[in-house]
């Protein structure tokens, strides 16, 4: 088995599960100078047959399988913290699952994770790209901004759901005015969730 503590600096870490398309997602605070256990606040318990790469180096488990069926075990860590007598302190993490085609995740954001961020070719009519998983069901928006950040349009892609991967690939004719656009997720009454994703096209 193999024990590797990571200096995370971005909240998060997700699991993929390529075969059957599915990433779970536990996302957490990060405290900037604070001291955490081993020096990191994030820690991988690896064991079983198999093999693992770390910063580009492949390690193969076969040698050392430790008597038990491939696993990881994934550890989220708070900060040392000194407390008095009747004193308490929290630390709250999250866990997110979504279906999602992808071979790796490269970013997670409160409304989800992506696969291949969102892409624009400029032309008469833009043709947008991507490949999200998101962690809510809701209506999925494309708008458009000027350099003012003022919305010019807004188009509707439909609805989206964790159970069903994100996948973008469709023409859009954007007002002349367009400098960047954005991919937003609303609920049922049309109050944003937040940014999935964004692209400057100018």
């Amino acid at each position: 088995m193999a024990k590797l503590a990571v200096n995370a600096n971005r909240g998060w870490l997700a699991s993929l599960d390529r075969a059957r398309g599915f990433a779970l997602v536990e996302t957490f605070p990060i405290t900037d100078g604070a001291t955490y256990p081993d020096g990191s606040p994030v820690a991988f318990w690896i064991s079983g047959r198999g093999t693992f790469t770390l910063h580009g180096d492949q390690v193969d488990m076969a040698t050392s399988p430790g008597g038990c069926d491939p696993h990881v075990e994934t550890e989220i860590m708070s900060p040392l913290t000194e407390l008095q007598p009747g004193e308490s302190c929290s630390f709250r993490t999250a866990w997110h699952l979504a279906a999602i085609e992808a071979n790796e995740v490269v970013q997670v954001n409160p409304c989800g994770a992506v696969a291949a961020p969102l892409g624009v070719v400029a032309g008469s009519s833009a043709h947008f790209t991507g490949s999200f998983g998101v962690f809510w069901e809701a209506q999925l928006d494309l708008v458009a901004y000027d350099r003012a950040s003022q919305i010019l349009a807004r188009f509707n892609l439909g609805n989206v759901s964790p159970s069903q991967p994100v996948r973008v690939d469709q023409n859009i004719d954007l007002p002349q005015q367009t400098v960047r656009c954005s991919l937003i997720l609303a609920d049922r009454d049309q109050k944003s969730l937040g940014v999935l994703d964004r692209v400057n096209l100018r």
